[in-house]
């Protein structure tokens, strides 16, 4: 009768595995199909990619919890197009920016308020020794008045923005008189004014200079660089160049045309 042993019989001897692989419960693959897996991961990966670097860029950190935004910038205006032929005179001045954002989207809404101005032109001492009027000043103003909708990812170190504006622009040429003795202006006269429908687009970024508002910080700060190009219609305005006195009264010349102007600004803005 043969003999049956549940283990390796003593006198059989018992093979040992070449490799790792060849362990007791390893399992074998062809190595067509270990190929077809690795291209198939790698086309995978390569299509995911994409949507992953996308959900990063889209990704929010603590501080954009900031719901309100003010910013404080310092505007350079110019003229374009025809605008430009028939005004030639660039403005400088300041811009107010308020947004508010309901903290679950990069969207925001807002209101911006500028002021510029494109030249001044004096009369001193209009009546000579025998009059206390000290200077007579006509200045050439535009005030800009937009509601702002602004695209804008907060990441930690970059936050780029666009945005679309929609309001007016108000040219207006005032005059003041200056006294001995007073520092600000006895009496302003407006001259002249019109007004224009003022649309555009911008895009700038903002640089973090703090972290998020905290309850030992009440504002996160960040420093602001932007630029908008802002369609204008048909206004009327004074020309600078044309402004002068006649019996200590300021005379000018109008023209009209289309508005078109493309500015720049540079400030701060305060989140809370």
């Amino acid at each position: 009768m043969a003999a049956y042993c549940v283990s390796p019989c003593p006198t059989q001897a018992t093979k040992q595995p070449r490799n790792a692989a060849a362990k007791r419960g390893a399992v074998f693959a062809p190595a067509g199909m270990t190929r077809h897996f690795k291209k198939r991961t790698v086309r995978m990966m390569s299509k995911s990619l994409p949507l992953i670097l996308l959900a990063a860029a889209l990704a929010r950190p603590a501080w954009t919890q900031d719901r309100f935004e003010l910013s404080v910038d310092a505007i350079g205006g110019f003229p374009r197009g025809e605008f430009e032929d028939t005004l030639n005179d660039e403005g400088y001045g300041v811009n107010l920016y308020f947004g508010y954002n309901n903290g679950r989207s990069p969207w925001s809404i807002g209101l911006d308020l500028g002021f510029l101005r494109y030249g001044e032109t004096s009369l001193d001492d209009p009546f000579g020794c025998c009059g206390f009027i000290d200077e007579i000043e006509t200045s050439n103003n535009i005030y800009l008045g937009h509601a702002v909708a602004r695209w804008q990812p907060r990441w930690p170190q970059f936050n780029p923005y666009l945005e679309g504006l929609l309001g007016v622009k108000r040219f207006e040429t005032e005059t003041s008189v200056f006294a001995d003795d007073f520092t600000d202006a006895i009496d302003t006269d407006q001259n002249f004014s019109d007004s224009s429908v003022s649309y555009g687009l911008g895009a700038g970024f903002d640089l973090p200079l703090t972290g998020p508002a905290a309850p030992g910080r009440r504002a996160a700060i960040a420093l602001q660089l932007g630029a908008r190009w802002l369609w204008g219609e048909t206004a009327e305005y004074v020309l600078e160049d044309t402004v002068g006195f006649i019996d200590a009264e300021p005379v000018f010349e109008v023209a009209s045309s289309k508005t078109n102007m493309f500015d720049v600004r540079l400030g701060a803005a305060f989140r809370f």
